[in-house]
């Protein structure tokens, strides 16, 4: 074999290598346009979240609690105990202390006097939080005043 041909048995190599290289990378490309595209055909073009988090599916450990909250388990110690109970899902009470905090700034959950509760179980006039004052209130002589 000729200096020519080993070149060319070069360039050669080197084209079919470029080719598996693009091909590879243009199945990537192709893979980002298909979730672009399904963001927008979900959201609408302007509308994508600006965050993963918005998009991502919720974990089964979250929707466990959830669960366990809908079930009327108010503290961390109980939804721990009914998902290790009833829905045999191994966690421990400092996970779902971190989770349900979560829940709770996505606006799953929510957090009275009793507890974590679901969001539409809330008090008309007790907080949301131990911290949020109660709507309306007491002028002094027992009658309610306005929020």
């Amino acid at each position: 074999m000729g200096p020519v041909d080993i070149l060319k048995d070069a360039r050669t190599k080197l084209v079919i290598e470029r080719e598996k290289l693009c091909s590879a990378l243009d199945a990537k490309i192709a893979d980002l346009d298909i979730a672009i595209s399904a963001l927008e055909d979900r959201f609408g073009r302007s509308k994508v979240p600006d965050s993963i988090d918005a998009i991502a599916p919720i974990s089964p450990i979250d929707v466990a609690i959830i669960e366990a909250v809908r079930s009327g388990m108010h503290t961390p110690a109980k939804i721990h105990a009914y998902i290790a109970r009833h829905l045999s899902i191994d966690t421990t009470v400092n996970s779902v202390r971190t989770r349900v905090s979560r829940l709770k700034s996505s606006g799953k959950i929510a957090r009275d006097d009793r507890g974590w509760i679901m969001p539409n179980e809330v008090y008309e006039g007790l907080p949301l939080n131990e911290n949020d004052p109660p709507k309306g209130g007491s002028d002094g002589d027992g009658d309610a005043t306005p929020s």
